[in-house]
């Protein structure tokens, strides 16, 4: 009985009960379960890829040295799951496509040529240049 009385204690204690953080945590599993099973990431996840860990993704394996993500992305992955594979980070889902031939395609594309959200942390130092440009 003391050790469980301590353990509510130290949840109250940062501001949680047990009940509400247990509750937290199931709507956050039931979420998760429905989000896993969305047609966006039965999409993503049928392209081949490295295996991925629920809300982490791929972010353990891609904590590395400079050289060694390199080397990783570029050799190792492209080796095992070929030219086109997908990676996540966190819940964002990235495709990675290493054959000029499969590229051409949508690099050539007008419509399909649009930049990253990622680009725009850029915009303050290129200003609205043609390298952070979206279409």
């Amino acid at each position: 009985f003391l050790c469980v009385h301590s353990i509510m204690l130290e949840a109250t204690w940062i501001g949680f009960s047990p009940m509400i953080g247990s509750l937290l945590a199931s709507l956050l599993a039931v979420y998760y379960f429905a989000w896993c099973r969305s047609r966006f990431v039965r999409l993503i996840d049928a392209l081949p890829g490295p295996k991925t860990y629920p809300f982490l993704g791929n972010i353990l394996e891609l904590n590395v040295a400079h050289d060694e993500l390199l080397r990783k992305s570029s050799f190792d992955w492209i080796k095992q799951h070929g030219s086109i594979y997908r990676i996540w980070f966190t819940v964002r889902p990235m495709v990675v496509i290493a054959s000029p031939e499969l590229l051409e395609p949508i690099l050539s594309s007008h419509t399909l040529a649009t930049k990253a959200d990622e680009y725009d942390c850029f915009i303050p130092l290129l200003g609205k240049s043609i390298l952070v440009a979206k279409r």
